[in-house]
């Protein structure tokens, strides 16, 4: 692999081609450029979400990625849900 500074285009191109075999070398790199590309909230809770519908999905057919988004957006309200003061 030439370049040790990849745009982010061509980190997820390089990513995206997986379809075959990389290298194990040629992985060990992209890995490492990704972890140090920082990743927004917005990122992170897509990422959460398409591995949770990845792994669900994979059990059930009848997961969607709606189902997974319904889901989410319940757990959310439920964790940052204020508590009542008690008086």
């Amino acid at each position: 692999m030439s370049g040790e500074n990849l745009s982010r285009e061509e980190l997820l191109f390089l990513l995206g081609r997986a379809s075959g075999v990389i290298a194990s070398e040629e992985l060990k790199k992209l890995v490492a450029l990704a972890s140090e590309h920082p990743m927004t909230e917005e990122q992170r809770e897509t990422q959460r979400r398409s591995f949770a519908y990845g792994n669900t999905h994979f059990e059930n057919e009848n997961i969607t990625r709606e189902t997974v988004d319904r889901a989410a957006a319940e757990l959310a309200k439920r964790m940052y849900k204020p508590e009542r003061a008690i008086s």
